[in-house]
């Protein structure tokens, strides 16, 4: 049997429910999205763009590197830079705008994903969405799992697509406040070590990627002995990308290829009046086949281990677990023995370990 609820005064509607069309009609701010309609709404703590702007500051002061990305370009006989903000740039500037969300809608293609994410300024009802396209990888490298490598690709991704759409919702010139700020603190920073000191500790780090001083000097441009302030800020920015593998060392800092150098003619051709041929009813005299060498990753001035005795499948494993931004120290750190001691299987497992954060 149902309950009789006396609801009092309280008035029925009998109306027709409003539209969209209605809402701006009576004044409302509007705006049609994917994420759907979205009107400006009372909140309880308006936004304050001093305290904005000094929050976003101060955490850039303290991010540095973390803030932007740097990348040296050939311009002719100049190098000029490609700058801008990081996710974590972007993330810290909506979280202090306050009053704001980020929704996300995902379309999966076959070789291929659209990422599509909104930012709602919910004070203002501003919504802006910007579609973001990302191939999948067609195979995974190695012996890693391609689930595993193509989630790494999935959330790359929509982290740049969060990046872009909040970079597009927000003022300019506040992101160019962030990144500004990001790179005095990285100044200051150097000054206070020093340029040589800090110098050889980014290439400490870098060679603990296997990446050696003539690499870091084909990207700078310039002998080691000649860098400047602005150019350890460069090292420093590049090392912190592939700390946070945001790049690949490969990427960072290209391998540098040795010329074939062509045979002269003297050596091409036999001597003047020399017979090569053999005489009948003897065999031709040849160099028997050199033996098949295992190659390994370049070696590393900081590294305790000699790398020339690995063998290929250690040295792969270890390249593949730097392309993650693991170096060769957290690897023997996660075994606990030298790598030269391991078979390839433990690197792979030990580098896996190391990216899901020491997970099982």
């Amino acid at each position: 049997m149902g309950e009789i609820v006396d609801f009092g005064d309280a008035k029925v509607f009998t109306g027709t429910q409003e539209t969209p069309i209605d809402l701006i009609a009576n004044g409302q701010a509007m705006v049609q999205a994917k994420a759907g309609y979205h009107t400006a709404v009372r909140v309880q703590k308006a936004r304050d763009l001093d305290s904005v702007v000094a929050s976003v500051k101060k955490e850039a002061e303290y991010a540095a590197d973390n803030f932007y990305y740097r990348w040296p370009v050939k311009d002719g006989d100049k190098s000029k830079y490609v700058e801008g903000g990081t996710i974590g740039c972007a993330l810290s500037i909506a979280r202090n705008w306050t009053n704001c969300v980020i929704t996300m809608e995902v379309d999966d293609h076959p070789g291929f994903w659209i990422f599509t994410p909104s930012f709602v300024d919910l004070e203002t009802g501003f919504t802006v969405t910007r579609s973001f396209k990302k191939t999948k990888p067609k195979k995974a490298p190695g012996r890693y799992d391609p689930d595993r490598w193509e989630d790494v690709a999935f959330q790359k991704g929509q982290s740049q697509a969060i990046r872009n759409v909040i970079f597009n919702g927000v003022p300019q010139w506040l992101r160019n406040e962030a990144v500004a700020a990001a790179k005095e603190a990285s100044l200051k920073h150097i000054n206070r070590t020093g340029i040589v000191e800090s110098r050889n500790k980014a290439l400490a780090f870098l060679a603990g990627y296997g990446i050696t001083d003539d690499r870091v000097k084909a990207v700078i441009g310039k002998p080691l002995n000649d860098f400047t302030t602005d150019d350890i800020q460069t090292l420093r920015n590049l090392a912190q990308q592939i700390q946070n593998r945001d790049t690949a060392p490969d990427d960072a800092f290209p391998p540098i290829e040795v010329p074939v150098q062509p045979l002269t003619e003297q050596q091409a051709v036999p001597a003047k009046g020399k017979n090569t041929t053999p005489k009948a009813g003897t065999k031709k005299q040849t160099e028997p086949p050199a033996a098949p060498q295992e190659t390994a990753a370049p070696a590393s001035s900081t590294d305790a281990e000699d790398d020339r005795f690995w063998t290929k499948p250690q040295a792969d494993s270890v390249k593949q677990g730097e392309s993650f931004g693991v170096s060769r120290a957290q690897i023997r750190e996660k075994l606990g023995k030298d790598i030269g001691d391991a078979e390839p299987a433990e690197i792979d497992k030990a580098v896996s370990l190391i990216v899901d954060g020491g997970k099982e």
